[in-house]
């Protein structure tokens, strides 16, 4: 698996002619590859330990969410773990930890829209409880994330 620190957190399209529901546990698993990536960077340049805690918290919730996934349907076309987080490694420790919490709060964000578009269309009960359990871990994380934005933009 490549290590593109830069690559686009995008997921990967698949094929028009793909299952619904393969499509749709292939862009949620690319958004728990691309948090696990950008946890994994973070918590070992994160200088805050708050910071670092809530890394830890998105790794192991995206990493399980991936696993129990991947137990349901075999995605042909995983992403490439991304993260926008490179260049944010500096003289700036606290520049680091604030761009990890706000990139990190925009894609659990961008990952709660994309569970509410796409639960309905599940064609299959099994996959749909397994989006339905990942809504609210994933709302939590936003939520927290969003939480640590404030407490980091205080002066």
């Amino acid at each position: 698996m490549p290590n593109d620190e830069s690559a686009s957190s995008i997921p990967t399209a698949l094929p028009s002619n793909a299952p619904d529901d393969t499509r749709i546990a292939a862009a949620v698993e690319a958004y728990d590859d691309a948090a696990v990536a950008r946890a994994t960077f973070a918590m070992d340049r994160a200088k805050d330990s708050r910071v670092r805690d809530y890394a830890q918290l998105v790794r192991d919730r995206h990493h399980e969410a991936k696993m129990r996934l991947s137990s349901l349907a075999v995605v042909p076309y995983v992403a490439v773990p991304p993260t926008s987080l490179q260049q944010a490694v500096g003289p700036s420790q606290l520049g680091f930890d604030r761009e990890y919490v706000d990139v990190e709060t925009r894609e659990q964000s961008a990952l709660l829209q994309l569970l509410d578009h796409a639960t309905p269309e599940t064609k299959t009960a099994e996959l749909r409880k397994r989006l339905v359990d990942l809504r609210p871990q994933v709302a939590d994380l936003w939520v927290r994330g969003f939480e640590l934005q404030q407490i980091l933009a205080a002066p």
